[in-house]
């Protein structure tokens, strides 16, 4: 019978844990992946069987701009909030024009780091956290090293 294999890891989640859903920035995150996938290709590499592998099982994914809106929540030393604020860098030449697009009022980014309580609702800020949920889950499935 044909089948696929689901290996299991333990690395950090957003928003310290708060969501099931790895913070697949953080450099931790590829070191286990890389560890498990060669664990697993040990044993099912060769087998005609096996078509597949998944990481985890029920990841919450949430709505298009959930996994920007978990980040933006993060706390500052979360690796998916330091990622969100440089992705946002490229995006906005200063906080006084995310202000503007976002509605907010950030001091400086280092201020947009360490807020873990903003929900922003413009249609700006809505597409720029779309982007960054899509660019999170584009990470979670590059393809590793060890495959």
């Amino acid at each position: 019978t044909p089948y696929t294999a689901t290996f299991w890891y333990s690395s950090p989640n957003l928003k310290d844990g708060k969501m099931k859903f790895p913070d697949v920035f953080d450099p931790e995150f590829a070191k286990i992946i890389d560890q498990r996938i060669s664990e697993w290709l040990k044993d099912t590499h060769d087998d005609p069987w096996c078509i597949g592998y998944f990481i985890d099982n029920e990841m919450e994914w949430g709505g298009d701009d959930a996994l920007g809106r978990n980040s933006l929540l993060s706390p500052a030393k979360q690796a998916a909030k330091q990622k969100l604020v440089s992705f946002l860098k490229e995006r906005y030449p200063d906080t006084a024009a995310l202000n503007a697009a976002w509605g907010t009022s950030f001091a400086d980014w280092d201020a947009l780091a360490a807020d873990t309580k903003s929900k922003p609702n413009t249609d700006k800020a809505q597409k720029d956290l779309v982007d960054f949920t899509g660019m999170t889950a584009d990470t979670t499935c590059l393809p590793w090293r060890a495959a």
